[in-house]
């Protein structure tokens, strides 16, 4: 959360890989947000805006919502949209 607001990225289709996300992460890199401000905004912010209790998180309990991506993201963020897999509910939806 920056100056008492708090973005929330994402997109109603889920992942799919016609869409690149790759310049929006460079903009709220270029914007200042640090890797862990810009992982909250796809993970714990939305779900704790929309009462989504048993997501944004890793944890016993939690859903099991997880994008795996290739790289390290918290050194290049453009790894952020090299995304492996995705699982929904536990279940694989997406695997490259």
């Amino acid at each position: 959360m920056m100056r008492g607001g708090a973005i929330l990225f994402g997109t109603d289709v889920g992942f799919t890989p016609e869409y690149d996300p790759t310049r929006e992460y460079l903009m709220l890199e270029e914007a200042g947000l640090p890797f862990r401000e810009i992982l909250r905004t796809l993970t714990t912010e939305p779900s704790q805006r929309f009462g989504m209790s048993d997501t944004g998180i890793v944890g016993p309990g939690k859903s099991a919502d997880l994008v795996i991506v290739n790289g390290r993201p918290d050194r290049d963020i453009r790894a952020l949209a090299d995304v492996a897999a995705v699982y929904l509910r536990g279940n694989v939806v997406y695997e490259r």
